[in-house]
């Protein structure tokens, strides 16, 4: 009989119980342990959707802070843009330098981070606080707006990484506790059906070679940035 270790995962895991449940129905000495097999692959079943339902939804709310980043980069592109041309061309000039101490690509060369909302806020308030810059004005309103969004969106995923963490946590010490309910039951069915060896033994799942290795991660495959 081959035991289950951490290494793995939910699918085997499942499998592995799965089987158990099919096989114990044909004999009925051990028939009686059936339900305990069943309540716990649903409890490691549901601790487990439990988990990819908060990791999506925080892989969701990355998108939605990238596409805000994506936004506020167009904005502040388009007031430099519309400045530049305000000013005759000329990057020198003291009403472009005071709001464009950086280039409108450095201001937006990172993902969403404190830098780039630093120069966005400062930014909107001077254009409008000063009317040299009225005309940029609707701009700024589109700022101040994918700005808010966005800190919105940061927040709601601060909380949902947690809620992942925590979701985590539980659906480890479940497959924990799932695997050593497994292979004890294996000594336990032994000392019921001392001369039954093979029969015992075709209830449990033969692994193969491929599921001695980890499985998919529970992270993404690529971190988020922020």
């Amino acid at each position: 009989m081959q035991t289950l270790h951490e290494r793995h995962g939910f699918y085997t895991l499942n499998r592995a119980l799965r089987q158990l449940d099919l096989g114990l129905a044909r004999v009925p000495d051990l028939a009686s342990t059936r339900p305990a097999v069943a309540a716990l692959r649903e409890k490691v079943t549901a601790a487990h959707a439990a988990h990819e339902d908060v990791r999506e939804q925080r892989i969701a709310a990355s998108a939605e802070i990238a596409y805000y980043d994506e936004e506020i980069d167009f904005a502040v592109v388009t007031a430099g843009q519309t400045l530049y041309l305000q000013c005759g061309r000329d990057r020198g000039a003291p009403a472009y330098k005071k709001l464009f101490p950086v280039s409108p690509s450095q201001m937006t060369s990172d993902l969403a981070s404190p830098r780039q909302e630093t120069y966005v806020t400062a930014m909107v308030d001077t254009i409008r606080k000063d009317d040299a810059y009225a005309a940029l004005r609707p701009v700024a309103d589109q700022l101040a707006g994918w700005t808010d969004q966005l800190r919105q969106a940061q927040e709601r995923r601060r909380g949902l990484y947690v809620q992942e963490a925590q979701a985590r946590g539980t659906l480890m010490a479940v497959a924990d506790e799932a695997r050593r309910f497994y292979n004890g039951l294996y000594y336990q069915f032994m000392v019921q059906l001392p001369d039954r060896k093979r029969l015992v033994e075709s209830l449990f799942m033969t692994f193969s070679t491929a599921a001695a290795s980890p499985e998919t991660p529970v992270s993404d495959p690529i971190a988020d940035p922020v």
